[in-house]
C-alpha cells in the first residue's frame, strides 16, 4: 500500500508543477479528487482523470482534448491501453 501512496504523491506533484494560474487550481482539485478515491476500483487513475476532466466546464464532453491533456502530462501512459479502457465508459 505504501508504494501506491508514493506513486499518487508523485502524480499530484507532477500535475501541480505543470500548470500555472486558473488551470492550476482546476488540476489540483482534479488530482485531489482522484487521489481520494477508493483504489480497489476497476478504473485506472488516468482513466478517471480523463473522465473527470470531461465533467469540467472547460473540457465539457471534450474527449479528445481531455485525453490529450492527460497524455501530455504523463507521456509514459500507453494511449491504446487508455483508449481501450475509456471505451468502457465513454
Amino acid at each position: 500500500m505504501g508504494f501506491v501512496n508514493r506513486d499518487l504523491i508523485a502524480v499530484n506533484n507532477k500535475i501541480t508543477k505543470k500548470f500555472i494560474g486558473g488551470m492550476e487550481k482546476q488540476i489540483i482539485r482534479l488530482s485531489k479528487a482522484v487521489l481520494n478515491r477508493d483504489f480497489r476500483q476497476k478504473k485506472s487513475i488516468f482513466c478517471s482523470m480523463v473522465l473527470r476532466l470531461m465533467d469540467t466546464e472547460e473540457y465539457a464532453n471534450d474527449y479528445c482534448n481531455a485525453l490529450n491533456l492527460v497524455l501530455e502530462l504523463f507521456p509514459e501512459v500507453d494511449r491504446r491501453k487508455l483508449e481501450k479502457e475509456l471505451n468502457k465508459y465513454v
